[in-house]
């Protein structure tokens, strides 16, 4: 029986609409038709886990669920999991612990100099694991689920203020489905989210940053291991603008997201040839060079991708339309949220759903009220996050605030909690993170500023005492 064949019988205004089936929609179909929805997800890609292209590693890279880049996964993802049953199959094989970041210095020894655990507690650790596998594993749960079909080579055209939604097919035929209502996650360039931000009048920006991504592939050693000590940790190398982060693989290699800035000499844009994309990594990140030899010739292979974050507000129109992950809030990789967050959207959307009796108008409006300043607040936090990735990570001042910060969490941990604390580890709302963790940061550099002076106004009293004549 075929996807269209499973729920023929079911009345065409029954059934949920959600478009895209990217994380953030096969995460908020599970959770619809858990709770006894009918749905349709709809997809414009083809089918991406048997597609058989021409083009190989380029296509990979121009189809976002196709792409090797990990993701980091953490307690606001590992809930909507949890919700939707799927965390322990997930944590098995395929999800790697990392409970820490290991920051590289420019040399090429090839070692760290300084790891940072991501947790104060035991357990407390962010989890690598790879976009596309994970991709695949929501979608073939979605596509075996029997209250979910999925329509590949749909594309989403606009959406009616009934929660109808025009849409064309492969070869271009267009056609107007009827929905009880329309779950947007069709990802940053969403064409639902421009349909609510027309009918309620609402307000977007989109921004791209003068910093782009690739990805580079870290292989294993000759014997099959690792290829850095540290297996299970987060590997940072910061250089100003410029900086790369690893996630370790099951198979012993690393996926890096190495970010730089487009114009230059050395930008994304700029760099033609190997000779180049060696000086490129001789600069920035030379101990790479040992360890993956054809790094330069990977630079020039893969495709650079722009970075966008999206503002918007509200989410949503009446109780027919709303938008969710990146199509309500796209935000740059740097502070490994982007999964996370949008996990979370369709979590706390089932919630709603839950405290509102399935009312999907109250629900929608809750949504809204609570999420957009909480998901501004994250697209800020994630563009500043990049920023400290590739120069603060390794000042000793911000290591040492990170370090009497934990300690300070052991003393009291009711008066005192780490930022990344907040965002990793918990469901406090990234707005109220941001404002707890600004007020903090300030108390910690007035006390330090303050015991600075009290220890030079103690070695200027010393001094005097000490006898003129020995």
């Amino acid at each position: 029986m075929t996807s269209a064949e499973k729920l023929a019988h079911v009345p065409e205004e029954e059934f949920v609409t959600v478009c895209g089936a990217g994380l953030a929609g096969c995460m908020s179909a599970l959770l619809f038709a858990k709770r006894g929805f009918y749905v349709r997800l709809l997809e414009c890609r083809e089918d991406f886990r048997v597609v058989e292209t021409k083009d190989g590693d380029l296509e990979r890279f121009a189809n976002a669920a196709k792409r090797s880049i990990n993701l980091s996964l953490a307690t606001r993802g590992k809930a909507a999991l949890k919700r939707a049953g799927l965390y322990e199959e997930l944590k098995k094989t395929h999800i790697i612990p990392m409970p820490s970041r290991t920051i590289h210095s420019k040399t090429t020894s090839g070692r760290p100099y300084v790891t940072q655990p991501y947790g104060i507690h035991d357990g407390q650790c962010l989890y690598s694991v790879s976009r596309e596998f994970i991709n695949q594993f929501l979608l073939s749960k979605a596509e075996k689920h029997p209250n979910i079909t999925i329509q590949f080579d749909t594309r989403t055209l606009f959406v009616q203020p009934d929660g109808s939604i025009d849409v064309s097919v492969k070869g271009g035929m267009s056609q107007r489905l009827r929905s009880k209502f329309v779950i947007g996650a069709d990802g940053a360039y969403s064409s639902v989210r421009n349909s609510v931000v027309r009918m309620s009048r609402g307000n977007v920006k989109r921004l791209f940053l003068d910093v782009g991504y690739k990805e580079v592939l870290i292989p294993t050693k000759a014997d099959g291991s690792p290829s850095m000590d540290n297996w299970n940790s987060l590997h940072v190398w910061p250089s100003g603008k410029n900086f790369m982060v690893a996630m370790p693989n099951t198979d012993n290699t690393w996926t890096c997201t190495l970010v730089a800035e487009f114009g230059g000499p050395l930008g994304l844009d700029n760099v033609k040839t190997e000779a180049k994309a060696r000086e490129f990594f001789e600069k920035n990140f030379p101990d790479i060079l040992p360890i993956c030899p054809d790094a330069p010739a990977q630079f020039l292979r893969n495709p650079n991708s722009p970075l966008m974050s999206v503002w918007m507000e509200p989410y949503h129109y009446k109780g027919k339309v709303m938008v969710l992950g990146d199509a309500a809030h796209a935000v740059t990789p740097f502070f490994g949220q982007g999964m996370n967050s949008s996990f979370e959207d369709s979590c706390l959307l089932d919630e709603l759903f839950d405290k509102y009796n399935n009312d999907s108008a109250k629900a929608f409006a809750a949504f809204s009220a609570l999420r957009v300043k909480s998901a501004h607040s994250l697209t800020d936090l994630c563009i500043a996050h990049g920023k400290e990735l590739g120069s603060h990570t390794d000042s000793a001042y911000w290591l040492f605030k990170r370090k009497i910060g934990r300690g300070l969490h052991r003393i009291a941990p009711s008066l005192w909690t780490p930022f990344m604390t907040m965002v990793a580890f918990s469901r406090v709302p990234y707005d109220e993170a941001v404002r707890i963790a600004a007020r903090q940061e300030k108390i910690l550099d007035a006390s330090l500023f303050s015991l600075l002076l009290l220890s030079v106004a103690g070695v200027a009293i010393g001094s005097r005492s000490l006898p003129s004549k020995m």
